[in-house]
């Protein structure tokens, strides 16, 4: 890096040394100072509409280079290697040093501009004063932004996806996954017209158990296999209501989703038939062991910031959060923030080659420091993580006996939804989910079985 400013620096010197520059100073600066101007105007018009939405991709570093022409080296670089590239201050200070190589070199040539350095003056001073405001947008969007430790990679969800449908993906050769067996006979079983199942990636082991007990080979077993998705919850809802599904395995759905159904003149009819634990997680080395519901709406509100606060390290907290409409994202928003709005969520900014900029949402890093949220079965036996402890809420840990007598403040339904009426198959399996060998299944595979309770609907 040093030796690309020093390479371009020594470029703009001499060429300020050797042209014949006009002897009036805004004619001579001018092509420094405009272009700032121009990077202030996008800054300003690009930035707040990309942090408004952060799946916006716009090509910033195309757009700068267009008009920086002395810091195409830089530019490239910068990309290259990582440095905070957009970060105004660090660029105005680039652009001094440039600037400065810039007038030396003239004052060197002999023929120093003796006329319209007030103008110029001038023009310098709005400069500055405008980048202030995009140097405090900046700052403010750098609060939220976190910044990577080596030591607590991102979590690898491609890899996490692909182990988990390892271990849970049904009709497996010789039956090789984590899928529990049925104690007795199946008391239903189908060879053909299988009901088309999806659902909550945490959720995924309950009915992919049940299709391994009950869907029998029939002629085609790619049409049996096909018939068992795991879409994660917001695309789970979104094919439920599409039509492309019988029937799907979630928590409760979102506004956006209702939303969705009510537009399609649909009714999501939701069923229980288990508990789960919602939860929050820690590094086993953070001293904290218990939250109130208020301290940890608290902390996602931006009241609480350090953990401190809540008797921990003298350490500011970083709280993640998941994606818009995802299952643990809603619980969130609905059984602990309520009426309390959410802070913004901790981002990751994500360079795709050369010529843009995306944010996203960044996901649980167990850092000392951190605090995030999932579910009980999905963070202690789907995946499981070292180093990680799962918080007393209340004072009352998520064990299964007090999920099961409701203790734990946190404890969720878990629902077969359908928007549709049922076919004669998809009507059946959905009552043996209610019986006692499909509530003994749902106890096998790790989760905590209800009795059956009187339909809902949405």
């Amino acid at each position: 890096m040093i030796l690309t400013f020093a390479l371009a620096g020594a470029s703009v010197y001499f060429y300020a040394r050797k042209i014949v520059a006009p002897a009036h100073a805004l004619s001579r600066y001018g092509p420094f100072i405009l272009p700032v101007i121009y990077a202030v105007i996008a800054w300003l018009v690009i930035m707040p509409a990309q942090m408004a939405n952060p799946e916006i991709h716009f090509p910033i570093i195309s757009t700068l280079m267009a008009a920086f022409a002395p810091f195409v080296l830089y530019f490239m670089a910068a990309t290259i290697f990582g440095i905070p590239l957009f970060f105004p201050l660090f660029i105005l200070a680039a652009y001094a040093f440039f600037g400065a190589a810039f007038a030396l070199g003239a004052w060197k040539s002999g023929r120093p501009a003796t006329r319209g350095w007030k103008s110029t003056l001038g023009v310098l001073v709005i400069v500055l004063a405008v980048a202030a405001i995009p140097g405090f947008q900046t700052y403010t969007r750098y609060q939220n932004l976190l910044v990577t430790d080596p030591r607590y990679p991102e979590q690898d969800h491609d890899r996490q996806e692909f182990r988990m449908r390892q271990q849970y993906t049904p009709f497996q050769l010789e039956a090789r996954n984590r899928l529990p067996l049925l104690r007795q006979t199946p008391t239903l079983q189908f060879d053909q017209n299988y009901p088309a199942l999806d659902g909550a990636t945490a959720f995924f082991p309950i009915y992919a158990a049940a299709a391994q007990a009950i869907y029998l080979p029939g002629e085609d077993q790619e049409v049996r296999a096909d018939k068992v998705h795991c879409s994660t919850t917001p695309y789970a809802y979104e094919r439920l209501i599409a039509g492309e599904t019988d029937m799907i395995f979630v928590l409760a759905p979102s506004e956006a989703h209702q939303k969705l159904a009510a537009e399609q003149g649909l009714t999501l009819t939701l069923t229980p038939i288990a508990k789960e634990a919602f939860v929050f997680l820690v590094h086993d080395q953070n001293p904290v062991r218990d939250l109130s519901l208020e301290q940890v709406r608290a902390i996602y509100s931006g009241q609480i910031n350090h953990w401190r606060a809540v008797g921990g390290a003298n350490e500011k907290i970083l709280p993640f959060q998941r994606e818009k409409n995802s299952g643990s994202q809603t619980i969130l928003q609905r059984e602990v923030m309520r009426e309390t709005p959410l802070r913004p969520p901790l981002k990751k900014e994500v360079m795709y080659g050369m010529s843009g900029l995306i944010q996203a949402i960044a996901q649980y890093r167990n850092a000392p420091n951190a605090l995030g949220y999932s579910f009980r079965f999905y963070a202690t036996k789907m995946n499981p993580a070292p180093n990680i402890r799962l918080l007393a809420i209340n004072s009352i840990a998520p064990t299964p006996e007090n999920i099961r007598n409701g203790r734990y403040p946190l404890t969720v339904d878990v629902y077969m939804v359908t928007a549709r009426p049922r076919s004669q198959n998809t009507q059946q399996l959905h009552d043996w989910f209610l019986s006692e060998q499909g509530q003994q299944l749902i106890e096998d595979v790790g989760y905590v079985p209800l009795t059956p309770a009187p339909e809902q609907e949405k």
